[in-house]
């Protein structure tokens, strides 16, 4: 008899530990809250925080650079990466890369996916349920 002891399109430990190191050092270096680091990385990957935006003169005055936002975001999806790739395989995971990189509705729910996993609010929604909506809409 297997034990099943995660449901299908949990977070693995990796994500959820990423997520919480980017919250907890955001929240000594920024004084921002759990939410509100969240929204900023996904707002920085989906490109709806613009350059000139205020928010990161904020973020400088506090001592933390474009730089150092970049490569904190850069670790976290790196590790929500590797998770889809695991579940995935090759094959997919590279088209589902390719569809997100050409389509930014794409990739706005591929990034909303990897967030709300590593939240632990996708509820069996496993990749692969991502790649299959994302073909449809491609075909679409």
């Amino acid at each position: 008899m297997v034990l099943r002891i995660r449901e299908e399109g949990a977070a693995t430990d990796a994500e959820i530990v990423a997520l919480d190191n980017i919250v907890t050092a955001s929240q000594m270096h920024s004084g921002l809250d759990q939410e509100a680091t969240i929204e900023l990385g996904t707002d920085i990957l989906t490109g709806e925080l613009k350059a000139d935006d205020p928010i990161w003169n904020g973020l400088q005055q506090r001592g933390v650079s474009r730089d150092a936002a970049h490569g904190a975001i850069s670790q976290v999806v790196q590790v929500g990466q590797q998770a889809a790739l695991r579940e995935l395989g090759a094959a997919d995971f590279n088209e589902l890369s390719h569809l997100a990189d050409n389509s930014p509705a794409i990739k706005a729910v591929v990034i909303k996916h990897g967030v709300a996993r590593m939240q632990g609010k996708t509820k069996n929604v496993t990749w692969k349920h991502v790649l299959t909506l994302a073909r449809q809409f491609a075909r679409g």
